[in-house]
C-alpha cells in the first residue's frame, strides 16, 4: 500500500508576515545591540570629560596649597633680609623675632632662630634641642636653602605640627643658621578647608611617609591608613604617596568606595588628593540603564515596522550614531574630543596666526541644578549654548562642549588688543541676554592667547585650555569679575594679592593707611577752594604702596567699604582738630566707592561717624563715581539723602564711564568733576591745546552752565591747560600744577599761603 503525502498551500501573505516578523527581529536585535554600543560609548565619554574635570580640581586645590606654602616662605625672608641674624648674638636674635613677632603670618604657631648647634631660640623666649629633626639635617647637613618637613609632633605643646625652614647664609655663604616656623594642623587644615569651591568636596594631603597632613577627620591627622578589605587593587596611604599622580580607585576612610584624584605639592614632598564617592558614578550608570530601558521599547515597536522601512531604519541608525559620536547629543556642538581634533588642525595648519582661546561656564550653575532640576538645567544649558554658538558663527570661530556646563571656543585675532575689545563689547550684549533669560544667570570665562612665535604646536591646544581653566579659577565667585586672562605674570599677582589680603585688616587696625590731600584751587582768582582726601598705605613690609596697587583688589573683596569709612573719619578728625585749634580750613571733598549700594546702609553708618565730631556738613563734600554698579536711580536717592543732611555731592571721573549729561537732568549732584583723560588726549606733544578737542570741552562746560552744575577739572600740569580752562569758564582745578598730594601738615602750610 502507498503512501500519499498532502501537498499543502502556503498563503502567501502569512509567508510575508512570518518573514517580515523574522527580519524585524534580527533588524531590532541589531538596533538594540548598536545602540546600547553606541551608549555605553557615550556614557564612557562623559565619565571620561569628568575625570578630566575632576583632575583639574585637584591641580587647582594642589597650586592653591603651593601659594599658601609660598606665603608663608615669604614671611620668614622677611627676617632673612633685616639681615639682623648677621650681626647679633643667637640670644640677641631672639629677642629681635620676639620685638617684631607682628610680623608674622597669623597661621604662625612659632618661629625659632635655630644655629649650627640645633639649639632653637623660640619667639616665646624658650629653648629646645632640634638636632633629632629632619629639617635641621635638611639644612645644616644636606644644604637645603629650604625644607617643609613631614607632620611631626611639637617639642613645645605635643600638638601636630609641620615646620617650614629658611636658611640664613653669612656673607661669606657659609651657614648661619636658619629660621624655622611652626603651623599647627588644625591650622592648615582650616586654610585647606578655605579653598574648596564646594563644601561637600572632600581633599586629603599626605606626607611622604602615609600620614595625613590634612584630613576632613581630625582624628585621622598623623595616622597612616589601609582598606580592610585585602585587596591587591586597593590603595593604603602609603602607596598613594608612592604613586603622587594620576586617578585610581579605593576604600576611602569613611569606608565606601571612592576614586580619588592625586597631585604632588611642590615645594614639599606632599601628595595632594580628591575624593569622589563612586556613589557619584551611579548616576551615569542610571542613565545609561534608562537609555536601555527605552532601547527595548523601540526595538518592541520596530518590530511592527513594515519590512520595506527596513533599510531606511539602518541607514538612519548608522547616521545617528556617526553625529553621536562627533555631536553633543544636547546642544548639538562639537564633543571636547572632536573638538580638540579640530582645534588642533586649525593651529597646524595656521602656524603664523595669532590665537584667542576662551573656557567659559555658568555661574553657581550647581545651584541651578539643585534648585531647579536636571530639565531646567540642561534648557539653561542649550540656551547658553545658542548665544555662544552664534557669536562663534559670527567670528568664523569653532566651538565645543564639554562637561556639563563648559565651553570652549578657539578663533583667529588680528591682535591681542582687538579681540579684547570685541570680547567686552559681545560680554556687555550677551550678559544683557542672560539677564533677561527665565531664571537669570551670569557667565564667566578664562583666556589664554597663542602667537605666532609659539613653533611646536604639538600639545598647544591642551595648554591653551589648561592655562585657561586656570585663569578661571582667580575669579572663583567674584561678581565684579568676569574674566581673568593666563599670562607669566599670572601667578605672581595672585601670590601678591593673597599676600595684602592677607594683611590688609591688621594694617587697618595698626594705622597703616593714611590720608593726603590735594588741593583745588578757583580759576577765577587762584586761591584754594577745597582738596581732596586720598588714601595711601605704608606697609612695613611691603612699603609705601600706591592706591592702583590695592584699590582694585579691594573693590573686588569688598574691603573697600571698609577702608571709605576709616578715611572718612580721619577726615573728619582733620577738620575737627583744625577748628578747635582755630586753624585755616577748607571743604574735604571724600570719595565714595562703587560698592557702596544700598543708600539706607550708607548714610547710617556714614552719619554715625560723621556726628561723633563737631564739624558742619558743607565742609564735606562727597564724589560719587560715574562708572558706579549702582543705576540712576541708587544715584539719586543718596544724593538725595546727602543734600537733606547738608553736604554737596560731586560726579567723579565724568565723561569716563557709560553716562551721559542726559542723566545730570535726574540726579542733582552739585559738582561735575571731570576725568584728566580730556586733558591727557586733548594735549599736543608740544604742549598746546587740539582745537578741535578743545572745542568739545567747551561745549561740555556750557552745557554744564545751563544744568547750574559747578565744574572742575582733574589732570591741570600746565599753564596752557590752566588758561585754556580759565577761558572757557571752568570753575575749579587740581593737579601737580598746582600741587601734589599733601601731608596733613604741608596741606595747613598750604592753605595759609593760597587762602
Amino acid at each position: 500500500m502507498g503512501i500519499i503525502k498532502d501537498n499543502k498551500q502556503y498563503n502567501p501573505n502569512t509567508v510575508n508576515l512570518v518573514f517580515s516578523l523574522i527580519v524585524s527581529l534580527i533588524f531590532t536585535l541589531i538596533v538594540v545591540l548598536s545602540t546600547s554600543h553606541i551608549t555605553t560609548k557615550l556614557i564612557d565619554q562623559s565619565r571620561k570629560e569628568f575625570d578630566e574635570y575632576c583632575e583639574d580640581m585637584s591641580s587647582g586645590y594642589a597650586q592653591s596649597v603651593t601659594l599658601k606654602i609660598e606665603s608663608y616662605f615669604s614671611v620668614l625672608d622677611t627676617y632673612i633680609k633685616t639681615g639682623y641674624a648677621n650681626n647679633h648674638s643667637d640670644k640677641e636674635i631672639q629677642q629681635y623675632i620676639n620685638k617684631i613677632k607682628h610680623i608674622n603670618h597669623p597661621d604662625f604657631m612659632n618661629v625659632s632662630f635655630v644655629n649650627t648647634e640645633g639649639i632653637g631660640f623660640r619667639q616665646n623666649m624658650t629653648l629646645s634641642d632640634v638636632t633629632d629633626r629632619e629639617y635641621f639635617h635638611k639644612i645644616v647637613d644636606e644644604k637645603f636653602d629650604y625644607f617643609v618637613s613631614s607632620p611631626i609632633r611639637s617639642h613645645m605643646n605635643d600638638e601636630p605640627v609641620i615646620i617650614l625652614a629658611s636658611a640664613v647664609k653669612k656673607e661669606d655663604g657659609s651657614l648661619r643658621g636658619f629660621y624655622s616656623a611652626s603651623i599647627k594642623l588644625t591650622t592648615l587644615n582650616k586654610a585647606v578647608e578655605s579653598f574648596l569651591f564646594d563644601k561637600d568636596e572632600w581633599i586629603f594631603i599626605l606626607g611622604e611617609h602615609g600620614k595625613f597632613i590634612c584630613h576632613p577627620d581630625p582624628d585621622m591627622i598623623l595616622k597612616t591608613y589601609s582598606p580592610e578589605i585585602h585587596d591587591s587593587n586597593l590603595l593604603s596611604s602609603r602607596e598613594i604617596t608612592k604613586i603622587g599622580k594620576g586617578h585610581y580607585k579605593t576604600i576611602s576612610t569613611r569606608g565606601t568606595p571612592v576614586t580619588i584624584f592625586l597631585q604632588k605639592v611642590p615645594p614639599t614632598n606632599w601628595t595632594l588628593g580628591l575624593s569622589v564617592p563612586d556613589t557619584f558614578f551611579y548616576a551615569f550608570k542610571q542613565k545609561e540603564n534608562r537609555y536601555r530601558f527605552l532601547i527595548v521599547i523601540l526595538g518592541i515597536a520596530t518590530m511592527l515596522i513594515l519590512t520595506f522601512l527596513e533599510f531606511y531604519v539602518i541607514s538612519l541608525l548608522h547616521r545617528h550614531q556617526h553625529i553621536e559620536t562627533i555631536y553633543d547629543s544636547l546642544t548639538t556642538l562639537w564633543t571636547r574630543k572632536h573638538f580638540e581634533i579640530e582645534a588642533a588642525k586649525l593651529l597646524k595648519h595656521n602656524p603664523n596666526n595669532k590665537f584667542m582661546f576662551l573656557e567659559c561656564d555658568i555661574r553657581q550653575f550647581r545651584y541651578t541644578y539643585q534648585n531647579y532640576g536636571e530639565d531646567a538645567s540642561d534648557a539653561m544649558i542649550f540656551y547658553f549654548s545658542r548665544r555662544l554658538n552664534k557669536l562663534a558663527m559670527k567670528y568664523n570661530a569653532i566651538i565645543g562642549r564639554g562637561f556639563a556646563d563648559h565651553f570652549y571656543i578657539l578663533l583667529k585675532i588680528p591682535s591681542v588688543r582687538k579681540a579684547m575689545a570685541i570680547f567686552k563689547h559681545e560680554l556687555t550684549e550677551l550678559n544683557l541676554k542672560t539677564k533677561d533669560y527665565e531664571i537669570p544667570f551670569m557667565s564667566k570665562y578664562g583666556i589664554s592667547f597663542l602667537m605666532p612665535e609659539n613653533s611646536d604646536r604639538a600639545d598647544t591646544i591642551q595648554q591653551l585650555i589648561g592655562q585657561a581653566s586656570f585663569a578661571k579659577t582667580t575669579i572663583q565667585e567674584n561678581l565684579l569679575t568676569q574674566y581673568a586672562i593666563y599670562n607669566s605674570k599670572l601667578l605672581n599677582r595672585i601670590r601678591e594679592e593673597k599676600f595684602i589680603e592677607s594683611h590688609m585688616e591688621d594694617a587697618l587696625k595698626n594705622g597703616e593707611f593714611y590720608v593726603m590731600y590735594q588741593p583745588k584751587i578757583s580759576l577765577a582768582d587762584e586761591k584754594i577752594v577745597g582738596a581732596e582726601a586720598l588714601v595711601r598705605w605704608q606697609s612695613p613690609k611691603l612699603g609705601k604702596l600706591m592706591p592702583d596697587t590695592f584699590i582694585p583688589l579691594f573693590e573686588r573683596n569688598g574691603f573697600i567699604t571698609k577702608l571709605d569709612f576709616y578715611v572718612y573719619e580721619q577726615v573728619f578728625k582733620f577738620l575737627e582738630n583744625q577748628i578747635h585749634n582755630n586753624q585755616p580750613i577748607v571743604p574735604i571733598s571724600v570719595n565714595m566707592s562703587r560698592n557702596h549700594s544700598k543708600p539706607e546702609k550708607f548714610m547710617h553708618d556714614f552719619l554715625e561717624i560723621f556726628k561723633r565730631y563737631s564739624i558742619p556738613s558743607n565742609l564735606i563734600q562727597v564724589e560719587i563715581i560715574e562708572r558706579s554698579v549702582m543705576d540712576d536711580k541708587t544715584l539719586k536717592e543718596i544724593t538725595e539723602k546727602l543734600h537733606k543732611e547738608g553736604f554737596t555731592v560731586a560726579m567723579d571721573d565724568f565723561g569716563s564711564g557709560e553716562s551721559s549729561l542726559n542723566m545730570l537732568t535726574k540726579i542733582p549732584i552739585d559738582v561735575l568733576k571731570f576725568d584728566r583723560s580730556f586733558l591727557t588726549a586733548s594735549t599736543k606733544e608740544n604742549g598746546e591745546m587740539d582745537k578741535q578737542s578743545a572745542e568739545f570741552i567747551q561745549i561740555l562746560i556750557e552745557m554744564s552752565k545751563v544744568l547750574n552744575k559747578s565744574t572742575i577739572f582733574e589732570g591741570v600740569e600746565t599753564a596752557v591747560q590752566r588758561d585754556f580752562l580759565r577761558s572757557i569758564n571752568c570753575d575749579e582745578a587740581q593737579g601737580y600744577f598746582y600741587s601734589k598730594p599733601l601731608t596733613a601738615e604741608d596741606f595747613v602750610e598750604f592753605i595759609k599761603v593760597h587762602r
